[in-house]
C-alpha cells in the first residue's frame, strides 16, 4: 500500500490558509506570519496558545457550522483580559496585535470570504 504524503499547515506556502476556500491567494497579513512563527515556537505553552488561536480562525474562515463560526467570533470580539483562555491574554502573550486580528477577521466576514452562510443581524 502506497503511503500519502502529508502536509503539515505551517508548511503551507506563503499566503492564507484560513481563506483558501475562496481562491484567496493574497500575501500573509504580518500577524498571520507571526502566528505562523509562533506555531512552531520551542516552548510548549506557546505553541499551544499558537494552535488554540489558529484553530479558532480555521473554523471562522472553513466552517460549514454557522453556529461554531459564531461562537469563535465571540471569543475573539470578547473584550475580557485576564484568565488563560481569553482571546487577548493569548494574543498578547504571543506578541500579536488583538486589535489588528480583530480588524482583519470583520472585514473578511464582510466581504464574505468564510465558508459559512452567516445569518443576518441587523
Amino acid at each position: 500500500m502506497r503511503k500519502r504524503s502529508v502536509r503539515k499547515a505551517v508548511n503551507l506556502p506563503l499566503v492564507r490558509r484560513f481563506a483558501h476556500r475562496r481562491g484567496n491567494t493574497a500575501p500573509l497579513r504580518p500577524w498571520e506570519q507571526q502566528l505562523r512563527e509562533r506555531v512552531q515556537d520551542r516552548t510548549p505553552e506557546r505553541r499551544l496558545w499558537a494552535a488554540t488561536l489558529a484553530e479558532s480562525l480555521r473554523i471562522i474562515y472553513t466552517g460549514r457550522d454557522p453556529v461554531d463560526v459564531l461562537r469563535e467570533l465571540a471569543w475573539i470580539e470578547a473584550p475580557i483580559r485576564g484568565p488563560l483562555q481569553c482571546f487577548e491574554t493569548i494574543a498578547e502573550v504571543l506578541d500579536l496585535s488583538p486589535d489588528a486580528i480583530r480588524r482583519d477577521v470583520r472585514a473578511d466576514v464582510s466581504a464574505g470570504r468564510i465558508a459559512a452562510v452567516l445569518p443576518h443581524v441587523g
